[in-house]
């Protein structure tokens, strides 16, 4: 596979947008060695925004999976999505890679496996709707880098730095923590259901009976997948569904005990997730 140019264009914006920040903080008087994990805000929170709201607007506004990912086309808007988020996170692999600060586990693991699922989505072009799904999320960066900022610059803003996180765990709970749920369900409730030849359509179908033709149907054509397209698939929705659980609870985690230190006026910048 070829150096996909597509990714080359976004990646060689945001290391630019990176550097343009990064010049302009330190001819504000920023330390240096604080620069390079700050500069990255900027870029993060365009990616965030674009790709969240584009995401948003493919699959809500547009609805090109409303009646099923698997007659569905492959949109070209999509395929712009995944090029500009697959070029962010080549961008910030090398900035957490050149990084003083250490990055968590989890957001190594939700880079990684992240760039090679649009890669490879962008080049089979087979099971897009499920990476789709999760690009909404990304729109929780800008809380994460809000809070992190206020942290750096203005520690002692108790009542601003919980409010963040306030705003933050809503972002969560609405974007992360169900996306993965809602991706398989409407994966599964769209499915076309298919009976000797013709669309399945008894209504007098028991519930049970109804959510095991889903089922089986779902199964059927998911096995029809590539193999490589089957694996990355339950690969990446099981590892961002169980990442999106655990990152939601880690905000209420960090708010609570925000709230906790707040009593006693002995209060911590810890608590904010890197990159996610």
């Amino acid at each position: 596979m070829t150096v996909d140019s597509q990714l080359l264009l976004p990646f060689a914006g945001f290391t630019a947008l990176h550097f343009a920040t990064a010049n302009a903080l330190i001819k504000a008087g920023i330390p240096p060695s604080k620069v390079h994990i700050i500069a990255e805000k900027l870029p993060s929170t365009v990616n965030a925004l674009t790709v969240s709201t584009l995401g948003l607007w493919v699959l809500f506004v547009k609805k090109n999976y409303q009646h099923s990912w698997i007659t569905a086309e492959y949109p070209k808007l999509l395929d712009t999505i995944f090029a500009i988020h697959g070029g962010f996170t080549a961008y910030d692999l090398i900035v957490m890679l050149s990084s003083k600060e250490t990055s968590h586990i989890s957001s190594w693991l939700h880079h990684v496996f992240g760039i090679a699922g649009v890669v490879a989505t962008r080049a089979l072009k087979k099971g897009a709707y499920y990476p789709a799904c999760f690009m909404p999320t990304e729109v929780t960066v800008v809380s994460s880098n809000l809070l992190y900022l206020v942290q750096k610059f203005s520690p002692d803003s108790h009542e601003l730095i919980t409010a963040i996180m306030v705003f933050r765990c809503i972002l969560f709970t609405v974007f992360r923590l169900p996306a993965g749920p809602w991706c398989l369900y409407h994966a599964i409730n769209t499915v076309p259901l298919v009976e000797n030849g013709e669309k399945e359509t008894k209504k007098e179908d028991s519930v049970f009976n109804r959510v095991k033709k889903r089922l089986t149907a779902f199964v059927h054509h998911f096995s029809e997948l590539p193999l490589i397209v089957k694996a990355g698939v339950i690969c990446n929705v099981s590892l961002f569904a169980g990442l999106n659980t655990y990152w939601t609870f880690l905000t209420y985690r960090a708010l609570w005990r925000q709230l906790a230190l707040s009593k006693r006026k002995k209060l911590t910048s810890a608590g904010n997730i890197h990159h996610i």
